[in-house]
């Protein structure tokens, strides 16, 4: 093993703790997500009953918000004055 491979002093604690505390603020974005779809979906099951028509709706619209978000980063990664951390938090 040379020197090159070897991480510096004081870089892994730091690196390791600030990966863990995105991952966990990853983890919790979630919940939102969740949350929003089974009120939607519990709406639904009052209107349409518990079918299959009402699960559909659901799915699609999040499908659809995760199309048009992919599509909208990827426009807004492309720029360069946009500090990109920041823009997803």
């Amino acid at each position: 093993m040379t020197t090159l491979d070897l991480p510096a002093v004081g870089t892994t604690a730091r690196g390791a703790a600030w990966t863990r505390t995105l991952c966990v603020l990853f983890f919790f974005s979630g919940f939102p997500a969740l949350i929003y779809q089974l009120t939607w979906q519990r709406e639904l099951f009052r209107i349409f009953g518990v079918n299959s028509e009402s699960v559909t709706i659901v799915v699609s619209a999040f499908m659809l918000g995760l199309g048009l978000g992919s599509l909208a980063g990827g426009w807004l990664s492309k720029r360069q004055k946009i500090r990109l951390l920041p823009l997803l938090a």
